[in-house]
C-alpha cells in the first residue's frame, strides 16, 4: 500500500470514528441498601490499591437484590459496563429455551441446524453437538482465526493501530464491509473460506474440555439465529432481557451513550482509557450491575425471578451440573472445580461466570450450597489483557471474596429473624 493510500485509509478510520457528543443521560442514584461500614471502607481502599477508575457491585439474598453500589469516577447504578464471558451464560440459558421448547436438542448434530458443514478435519465421522458446545467439549481452540478483526470496530481499530501495532491491513479490511455472523463463520468452518485454517481444531469432539469462544460465543448464537428465525440480539431481547426488565443491558455500545464505563488498560505501566464503543467482547454483551442482578437471581431461584420462569427448574439443574472435572486456580481468586453448560463450578458450593475482555472484568458469583442462598455482581472498568494481570488476581479477587463473605453474613442475619 502506497504511503498516499495509507494516509487515506487512516484518515477515513479517524473520520468514521468520530461523532457528536452525547447529551447526558438522567442517573438514577449510586446506592440502595446498605452493607457494613467497614466493608464499604475496605472496597474503596482496595480500589485505589488495584487503581481501578470505577466499580460497581451488589448482593442478592434468596430471591431480592438487597444491596448495590457503584464506586470510582462513574458511580451511579445505571453504568453500563462490557462483561466479556458473561454472555455465555446468557447463551446457554437462550439455547436451553429453546431446548425445553423441543425446536432443538442437545445432543443434536450441530450440522443440522447450519447452512455450512462444522467437523474436526481429522475426526470427519465425529459430530459436534450442541451440549459439546455448550460444554467447551467440542475440540475447538479458543477462538476462530480472524476473530478479534470480526470482533472490533473501526474505533477500536484505530486505536489498536497506534498503541498495539495492529497492522494497515487489518485495518483496511474493515473498510470493506464487516460480514454478518453467518458469513463471518462459513467463511472460518468451510474448507477454502477466508479466515479457515484446520490448525484450529485442538482434539477430537466430545473428548476433553477446550475452552473456546468459537463455539459456545460464535457458532451458538448463530444455531440460535438459525432455529428462532431472528436476530440472536432480538432473541435475547424479546426472551431474557425484556421479561426480567433489564432495561441496561443489550449487544450495541451506541445504545447506552454516556451510560458506558469507561475501559482502562495499563499499558507500558500506565493506565490508559481505551474507546468506549470500540471493543466488542466476543459478544459485545453489556450491562448494568441492577440488571446483573436480576439475571443472577433467576439463576439462584432456580430458573425464577417474580412471576418470570426464565428456565425449568430441572433445566437449570442441567446447566449447572458437572460435565467436565477441572483442577484450576481461578483468574479471580476462586478455585476452579469444573464446568456445566455455560457455567463454571467452583470450590466450596460457589458457582456462576467471570468475564474479561479489554477495559473490563466483570463475575457473577453464587452460592447454593446445602440451604444457603446468596450470590453477587462485580464489574470494574479495569481490564486485564494486555500488559499485566496482579491486580486482578489481588485487589479485584479481593473484592470479590470480600462481598462473598458479606453476602454470607447477610443471608445468615436473614435466616436467623
Amino acid at each position: 500500500m502506497t504511503g498516499r493510500a495509507t494516509f487515506i485509509v487512516l484518515l477515513a478510520l479517524l473520520l468514521a470514528s468520530c461523532g457528536q457528543p452525547a447529551a447526558p443521560i438522567p442517573t438514577i442514584g449510586t446506592e440502595t441498601g446498605s452493607i457494613g461500614e467497614a466493608v464499604d471502607e475496605q472496597i474503596q481502599a482496595l480500589m485505589e490499591e488495584g487503581e481501578i477508575p470505577s466499580l460497581a457491585a451488589s448482593i442478592v439474598v434468596n430471591d431480592s437484590l438487597v444491596w448495590a453500589k457503584g464506586y470510582g469516577e462513574q458511580p451511579d447504578l445505571d453504568a453500563v459496563y462490557a462483561v466479556g464471558s458473561i454472555a455465555k451464560p446468557f447463551i446457554a440459558t437462550a439455547v436451553l429455551q429453546l431446548y425445553e421448547s423441543g425446536a432443538l436438542d442437545l445432543d443434536d448434530d450441530v450440522n443440522d441446524y447450519l447452512p455450512f458443514p462444522v467437523r474436526h478435519p481429522d475426526y470427519p465421522n465425529t459430530p459436534v453437538t450442541i451440549r459439546m458446545l455448550l460444554a467447551h467439549r467440542a475440540g475447538m481452540a479458543h477462538d476462530l482465526p480472524n476473530s478479534r478483526l470480526y470482533d472490533n470496530d473501526r474505533a477500536m481499530l484505530w486505536w489498536a493501530f497506534w498503541n498495539r501495532g495492529f497492522d494497515v491491513e487489518n485495518l483496511t479490511s474493515m473498510l470493506a464491509g464487516r460480514p454478518s455472523l453467518g458469513e463471518f463463520l462459513e467463511e472460518s468452518f468451510s474448507p477454502g473460506g477466508k479466515y479457515h485454517s484446520p490448525e484450529f481444531w485442538i482434539s477430537e469432539p466430545g473428548t476433553s474440555y477446550q475452552y473456546s469462544n468459537a463455539g459456545l460465543q460464535q457458532l451458538l448464537p448463530y444455531v440460535v439465529e438459525r432455529v428462532s428465525q431472528q436476530p440472536f440480539a432480538d432473541y435475547v431481547q424479546e426472551n431474557i432481557l425484556d421479561p426480567l426488565g433489564m432495561n441496561n443491558t443489550g449487544y450495541e455500545a451506541s445504545d447506552f451513550s454516556e451510560r458506558l464505563a469507561s475501559p482502562h488498560e495499563q499499558i507500558g505501566g500506565v493506565l490508559r482509557a481505551l474507546p468506549r464503543t470500540g471493543w466488542s467482547a466476543s459478544g459485545k454483551l453489556r450491562s448494568s450491575v441492577l440488571d446483573l442482578s436480576q439475571f443472577l437471581i433467576a439463576h439462584l431461584n432456580p430458573g425464577r425471578n417474580g412471576d418470570v420462569q426464565l428456565l425449568q427448574p430441572r433445566t437449570i439443574e442441567l446447566m449447572h451440573g458437572l460435565i467436565s472435572p477441572l483442577d484450576w486456580p481461578a483468574f479471580f481468586g476462586l478455585h476452579w472445580q469444573g464446568y456445566g453448560l455455560g457455567w463454571e463450578l467452583y470450590r466450596d458450593g460457589y458457582q456462576g461466570h467471570p468475564g474479561a475482555c479489554p477495559g473490563y472484568l466483570a463475575n457473577i458469583v453464587l452460592q447454593q450450597e446445602d440451604q444457603d442462598r446468596y450470590g453477587v455482581v462485580l464489574m470494574a472498568n479495569r481490564g486485564a489483557s494486555f500488559d499485566t494481570t496482579e491486580w486482578a488476581s489481588t485487589s479485584y479477587a479481593a473484592i470479590l471474596n470480600l462481598l462473598l463473605q458479606e453476602a454470607g453474613e447477610l443471608y445468615q442475619e436473614q435466616a436467623e429473624q
